[in-house]
């Protein structure tokens, strides 16, 4: 138990009968620190509940535990989920320690649990059945930094950048190259989705030079400066990229990016879809892009067959969907027959519901 493990004089309370453990689950007795915890698997849902149990215990805890120790700290371990504390809770502990001006209050949240984790040594995590092996350690935060991708992909990019600002310390801790280099670039990549454009601009131009042979810095970059309408240096950036890697699955996507966003045509006869890259994700961002080509040469059969793919093989991301509207909102505004155009925003509805 973590408690016991960093505080030799952490007593554990175990429930007893219909007096249960008068709202103590563990206390430090010579010192009145006494600890609660509360631990819904979904917080926001039972933020109400929170109140009342932290009321509740502690008024049983004053009536049953403070003549055993005097309380002098008390702390209501609440698992936030990382999504920080609430306003209930916090008018809960304002208002106990205006009753109470001789106790201090505390809420103890996933990030102060974390924090009494990291000053564990390493036997005493071992003993509490955690991994310690650096490779475990490094393969588990490449499997966090691919949540943190999806949570871009769903545009959740609030929620994606506490999980990089979590996990931030960590990365930093195991220097290793190349994880840093893909937790820079999701950082970036979130950026400009909070409108911090100039920002993630900056930090892009820094990632080029600290990592001059991995292209994609100076890919995202150069679609900033697109967005921006400032062509030459988006062209000056991804022939940077192409001299660093010619074949590189991202500058083909943003050359394609590139032609699209400036109306320029592309030989769709040759697609072949045998040369896209296998990762589905990638996949269906190729599919994405040829399917307003598509649609632009008139092709709207394979416009739709391109879109669907993309959609099945990456369901998650948001500009598949939006991609897929913005076909349909094309065909309505290009038809010049009233009951078409009628049947066409029919189906625009239909997918936005």
């Amino acid at each position: 138990m973590l408690w016991k493990k960093l505080f030799l004089d952490f007593q554990k309370i175990r429930p007893y009968g219909n007096k249960g453990d008068g709202g103590n689950d563990g206390y430090r007795k010579d010192l009145g620190i006494y600890y609660q915890v509360y631990a819904p698997r979904v917080p926001k849902t039972n933020e109400k509940d929170a109140e009342k149990k932290l009321l509740g215990d502690f008024q049983k805890l004053k009536n049953e535990w403070n003549e055993i120790s005097n309380i002098k700290i008390y702390n209501f371990v609440f698992n936030d989920k990382y999504d920080g504390s609430v306003q209930l809770l916090e008018e809960a502990i304002t208002k106990l320690h205006t009753n109470n001006p001789n106790i201090e209050f505390k809420l103890f949240l996933a990030k102060d649990l974390e924090n009494l984790f990291f000053r564990l040594s390493e036997s005493d995590v071992l003993s509490l059945g955690f991994n310690i092996d650096l490779r475990q350690v490094v393969e588990n935060a490449y499997s966090y930094l691919e949540h943190v991708k999806n949570e871009l992909d769903r545009e959740n990019t609030n929620f994606a950048q506490t999980m990089l600002e979590i996990i931030k310390d960590t990365i930093s801790g195991l220097n290793d190259e190349h994880l840093s280099l893909e937790y820079e670039i999701l950082e970036c990549r979130s950026l400009p989705k909070l409108e911090k454009v100039d920002e993630a601009r900056e930090k892009y131009e820094s990632i080029s030079k600290k990592y001059p042979h991995d292209p994609r810095s100076l890919l995202y970059l150069a679609e900033i400066y697109l967005n921006d309408k400032n062509f030459d240096r988006n062209i000056e950036l991804l022939e940077k990229a192409r001299k660093i890697d010619n074949d590189f699955w991202l500058l083909k996507l943003e050359q394609l990016v590139r032609k699209l966003h400036l109306g320029e045509k592309i030989d769709v006869e040759n697609i072949d879809e045998n040369t896209f890259p296998d990762d589905p994700k990638i996949k269906a961002s190729f599919c994405r892009l040829y399917a307003l080509f598509f649609q632009k040469s008139g092709d709207q059969t394979n416009a739709d067959r391109f879109i669907e793919k993309a959609i099945h093989l990456s369901p998650d991301r948001l500009s598949n969907y939006l991609d897929e509207m913005t076909l349909i909102e094309i065909r309505m505004l290009a038809s010049e027959d009233i009951t078409q155009r009628l049947q066409i925003s029919q189906k625009l509805l239909d997918k936005i519901v």
